[in-house]
This record gives C-alpha cells, sequence and structure tokens, in this order.
C-alpha cells in the first residue's frame, strides 16, 4: 500500500513540476514555445495513468488479499449432509458411471459429490439441478441411472455394474 502512496506522490509531484515549467507553454508567436493543447494533453495522461493504475490495484487486491485481510466468504453448493466416515482420502473416479464424463464428474466433485457412496445416496432431482446449474451443455445429460450404477460401484459389485451397463445407452435404459 505504501509503495502505491508513493508513486501517487510521484505522479503529482511530476505534475506540479509540469506546472511549474508552464513558462514553456507561452503565447504561440514566440520562438521555441510549446503549443498550448500539449499542457492538457499531459495532464490528462496523468490523470488518466492514475485512474488505470487504481482500477489495476483494486482488481489485483480482488484476487489476492493481503496477509491478515479477512476474505468474504465464497457462496457453497448445498447438498444434503454427509457423515465425515464417508469422506475418503480420494474421490472415486465418477467417470466409470455410464453417462458421466469428465465435465460433469468435475460439476458433481463441485457440488460436493465425491464418491460412488455420495453419488449413490443423491436424488435425481439433485443431480439434475447441479447438471443445469452448470451450464447449456451438461443439462442434456440424464442422471436417472447414476444412483443405481454408483450403488453397485460402491458395493465393490463391478460384475453386476457391467450388467446394467450393457443394457443402458449413455446412462440411459434402453426399450
Amino acid at each position: 500500500m505504501f509503495g502505491n502512496s508513493q508513486m501517487l506522490v510521484g505522479l503529482t509531484m511530476s505534475s506540479s513540476t509540469l506546472l511549474h515549467n508552464a513558462d514553456l507553454f507561452q503565447a504561440q508567436g514566440q520562438a521555441g514555445a510549446a503549443p498550448w493543447w500539449l499542457l492538457w494533453l499531459l495532464l490528462g495522461l496523468s490523470v488518466l495513468s492514475v485512474v488505470v493504475w487504481w482500477i489495476a490495484g483494486r482488481r489485483e487486491g480482488e484476487v489476492m488479499a493481503a496477509p491478515g485481510t479477512v476474505t468474504p466468504p465464497q457462496p457453497v453448493a448445498t447438498m444434503e449432509p454427509q457423515s465425515a466416515a464417508a469422506e475418503p482420502s480420494s474421490p472415486d473416479d465418477l467417470t466409470r458411471i455410464e453417462g458421466i464424463g469428465p465435465r460433469i464428474s468435475e460439476a458433481l466433485q463441485a457440488a460436493g459429490i465425491r464418491t460412488f457412496a455420495q453419488l449413490a445416496g443423491t436424488e435425481v432431482s439433485r443431480l439434475q439441478e447441479i447438471l443445469e446449474a452448470s451450464g447449456p451443455n451438461l443439462r442434456l445429460a440424464n442422471p436417472d441411472t447414476w444412483p443405481e450404477q454408483a450403488g453397485l460401484a460402491a458395493k465393490d459389485d463391478w460384475a453386476a455394474l457391467e450388467t446394467l451397463q450393457a443394457e443402458l445407452d449413455g446412462g440411459r435404459r434402453v426399450g
């Protein structure tokens, strides 16, 4: 902050020096005199540079808060409370569920769904809300079978999951 104040004082000092040397900006008929509009141009550029410097400083402050400052709370996705025991040290590969690709997996994880057990316990309507909030391309996905598939994966019943997925087309029941 103090460095920025010193820079502002330096800009002000250079502007005041320019004003003290205003004798250069004499009437146009005199030899060696600068045009009057040049003074206004230089003053305008000085003011513009201070405004740009101020805006850039504010944006930098929004991105990276100074040590010891309190940052405003970030919005948190609402979700049913999960037990602490259901949180593993690493998330499951949700893309093993038919119909879930990398982008949908990222959206689910951002909403707090990181494991097959969590996905199995999530209502289809909540999954649809997450997809709709994640953008127009993800809204087209159909999460109807995801909890069922995730339930099998959570039980490590991979044979039953493969059998179920053979009956699905893009995560949807066929026929």
